[in-house]
């Protein structure tokens, strides 16, 4: 056996389907005044858009929630969100931040 083999392993990215975003006001407020990123801007880049590369934490505080990294205005945000238990392309925006990569 080989002491200094590496190997490699191709790991699949889960894509999700966001059909529907709820916004709550608060988390609309906060989106738009801590980050400068509007609620349509969030829509626009998660809804019924095809192929969006995710993963996924379950937080023992928060519960299950899914990360997806998209360009708005041409910069780079992580936005956090929170399946809905009763319908599986149905989620609630939990935050939506500038990120870098």
């Amino acid at each position: 056996m080989e002491a200094n083999r590496k190997i490699s392993h191709a790991v699949a990215v889960p894509k999700i389907w966001v059909a529907q975003l709820a916004i709550s006001e608060r988390t609309a407020q906060k989106i738009e005044h801590k980050h400068g990123v509007t609620p349509g801007e969030v829509r626009d880049a998660v809804c019924c858009v095809k192929g969006l590369n995710a993963w996924s934490e379950d937080h023992i505080d928060h519960g299950l929630r899914w990360f997806v990294r998209v360009a708005i205005r041409g910069g780079m945000h992580l936005v956090v969100l929170y399946p809905s238990p009763y319908d599986s392309d149905v989620f609630a925006l939990g935050s939506c931040y500038p990120s870098e990569g």
